[in-house]
């Protein structure tokens, strides 16, 4: 459809202004949307950035903390491996003074039965002994006389 010029020069130039006007304020709004475009790209790209070094900041925090845990249990073992060595030399030197005290409590105990078997020994040995003088001094009073009743016998025989 073709578009009629109209004879009046006011309404000729309002049109042309009306076009301008609609030409300018699409520029303007095309301005505006490729402004509105880059700052939301800039916007969106910042927080990208921004969420990439949170990100890593907070992979450096987890592995620091993560080292900072495996020193704690390291140091914690070293301390418990350090108490349990000094436990086992308490127990150690307990368990020694214990069998040297054992040790000492037998020795008395063995010298003490010694002694007294030694004391035992030396009664039974005297008792054995007296009884054996007895039965010697006893044999030889028996023997006495029978030799003399043999001596007599034998006389009698050969007289």
């Amino acid at each position: 459809m073709a578009t009629s010029k109209t004879k009046a020069p006011t309404l000729e130039k309002a049109t042309k202004d009306l076009k301008k006007a609609t030409r300018d304020i699409g520029e303007a709004l095309a301005g505006r949307i490729r402004a509105l475009g880059d700052a939301v790209a800039a916007r969106v790209h910042k927080t990208q950035r921004d969420a990439m070094r949170s990100s890593t900041q907070t992979q450096r925090k987890i592995e620091a903390s993560a080292r900072k845990a495996k020193r704690s249990v390291e140091k914690a073992l070293t301390d418990a491996k350090k108490e349990a060595q000094a436990e086992i030399g308490a127990v150690r030197k307990t368990a020694s003074r214990r069998v040297s005290s054992l040790k000492k409590s037998a020795n008395k105990e063995i010298a003490s039965v010694t002694k007294s078997v030694k004391a035992t020994a030396g009664k039974v040995n005297r008792a054995a002994d007296r009884k054996l003088a007895e039965l010697k001094a006893s044999a030889k009073t028996k023997a006495a006389p029978r030799k003399a009743a043999a001596k007599k016998a034998a006389a009698k025989k050969a007289g």
